[in-house]
C-alpha cells in the first residue's frame, strides 16, 4: 500500500525500489510539511502564520507538479496537498481582512437596531471610519509582506478584490445617501471603488502604490527580522 497515494494506474510491485523510494520520499516530504507547520507558529499575526504556509505550500506543490516527483508521490498526493494549499490561503484571507469585511455589514448601524428602522447617522460615520481604519492597516502590513510566486501572487490580489470591490460598491450604493452634505460625505468615504481596487491589485508589491494624501499618515513597515519573511524556510525559484 503506498501512504501517498501512487500514480494512477501505476503498478509498482511492493518492495520495489521505485514503491520504497516514493515512501521515502514522501515521508521527507511530510516532515519538511511539518517543520513548516512548526515554524509558522512562531508569527504572533495569525494571517501572515497562514501567508507562511501558503507561500510554502504552493511551492512544494509546485515543484512536484512540475517534475519526476509527481510519478513518484502521485496524484493523490498531488490532490491532498492542493486542498491544503487552498484552504491555507482561504485561512490567510479570513485573518487578514476579516475586520475590514466586517465594517461592510449593515448590522449595527440602524437606529433602533432593526433594520425597518432607518440608519443612524452616527453609526454610519462610525462604520465608515472604522472601515478606513481598517483597510489602512492591512494595506500597512501588506506593504512589508512578500508573495515571490507571481502566478500565486496575481491568484491572491484577484481573490481578495473580487470580494471587496463588490462588497465595498454595494454598501457605498447603499448609505453614501445617508451622509450628509458633499464636504462633510467626503470626511467618511476617503475611496472609490476604484481607489481600493488599484490599492488591492497592488499587494504584495516591492513598491505598493502609495495611499492617497489623505492618509499620507500610514507608512510601510517591513516585517520585522526577528519573524522573518512569510516565505522563510524554502528557498524561492523565480523561473
Amino acid at each position: 500500500m503506498n501512504l501517498f497515494g501512487g500514480l494512477d494506474g501505476h503498478d509498482d510491485e511492493l518492495g520495489s525500489p521505485a514503491s520504497a523510494l516514493s515512501v521515502r520520499l514522501g515521508w521527507i516530504i511530510t516532515s519538511l510539511q511539518y517543520k513548516l507547520d512548526v515554524k509558522s507558529n512562531l508569527y504572533q499575526d495569525v494571517s501572515l502564520s497562514y501567508l507562511f504556509l501558503t507561500n510554502n505550500f504552493h511551492y512544494i506543490v509546485k515543484k512536484v507538479r512540475g517534475s519526476k516527483l509527481l510519478a513518484l508521490l502521485g496524484y493523490g498526493w498531488l490532490r491532498k496537498n492542493q486542498g491544503k494549499l487552498r484552504q491555507y490561503a482561504e485561512n490567510y484571507e479570513r485573518a487578514a481582512w476579516l475586520k475590514t469585511f466586517t465594517c461592510l455589514r449593515d448590522e449595527g448601524i440602524h437606529v433602533r437596531g432593526d433594520f425597518s428602522s432607518g440608519v443612524s447617522q452616527q453609526s454610519l460615520e462610525n462604520r465608515f471610519k472604522g472601515f478606513n481604519f481598517a483597510i489602512e492597516e492591512a494595506l500597512r502590513k501588506h506593504s512589508g509582506w512578500m508573495v515571490p510566486d507571481l502566478q500565486l501572487v496575481e491568484q491572491l490580489r484577484i481573490s481578495i478584490a473580487e470580494k471587496m470591490i463588490p462588497a465595498y460598491r454595494s454598501f457605498l450604493g447603499r448609505h453614501r445617501k445617508h451622509l450628509t452634505g458633499g464636504a462633510h460625505c467626503n470626511m467618511y468615504i476617503k475611496y472609490t471603488p476604484e481607489d481600493l481596487e488599484t490599492h488591492l491589485l497592488d499587494l504584495f508589491h516591492s513598491n505598493p502604490s502609495s495611499l492617497s494624501s489623505r492618509t499620507s499618515e500610514i507608512r510601510s513597515s517591513p516585517t520585522s527580522e526577528k519573524e522573518g519573511g512569510p516565505y522563510s524556510g524554502v528557498k524561492y525559484d523565480h523561473k
